[in-house]
């Protein structure tokens, strides 16, 4: 089942990435190449995380996750297009910092579930259904629906995070269960 589930998130991603070149902002394939390094940095972030466990506090490992993002800031400063405005209101750094510290709850909540929880389970159900939220939240805020594709592409990926989760699940209660 965990097999078929990540052969499913394989296809998941392929009708993810279809946009509509007419109404889509995408230009290019490089964001693919980002998406693929970011996936992989996660993956091997993850495993350092559980296997740590025994080494180093949840909180100290968070403390650190912390320091290397203050230490990476400088790398954000140079991305910065300073030709464009930048919006120093309301809606700008208050904003700002209301959406990091949503990531800074989510990434500390992560890491205790990483180490409390099954990793196997825990990465795939954080990363594959939040955008779940996010889908909801657009079709509340922005009242627009993905495409026949995209939707495909979300309903093979939650299959996908699904088969995966209960043959982990189904593999911990065999090997418990007396024979």
């Amino acid at each position: 089942m965990a097999t078929s589930g990540i052969l499913l998130s394989l296809v998941a991603i392929l009708l993810l990435a279809m946009q509509d070149p007419n109404t889509s902002p995408v230009h290019g394939y490089l964001w693919l190449l980002i998406t693929v390094a970011i996936f992989m940095f996660w993956g091997v972030q993850a495993y350092f995380m559980k296997s740590s466990a025994s080494s180093i506090s949840s909180e100290g490992l968070f403390f650190y996750m912390t320091v290397t993002a203050v230490a990476l800031s400088p790398i954000a400063l140079l991305m910065t297009d300073y030709s464009m405005p930048i919006n120093w209101g309301v809606k700008g750094v208050p904003l700002t910092a209301l959406i990091q510290s949503l990531n800074s709850w989510g990434a500390l909540l992560f890491v205790l579930a990483v180490r409390y929880g099954k990793s196997v389970i825990v990465v795939p159900m954080v990363n594959g259904l939040f955008p779940i939220v996010t889908i909801a939240l657009s079709l509340v805020f922005y009242r627009s629906f993905p495409s026949r594709l995209n939707l495909a592409g979300m309903l093979v990926a939650l299959i996908a995070i699904l088969l995966m989760a209960y043959d982990e699940v189904r593999r911990d209660n065999t090997a418990s269960s007396p024979v």
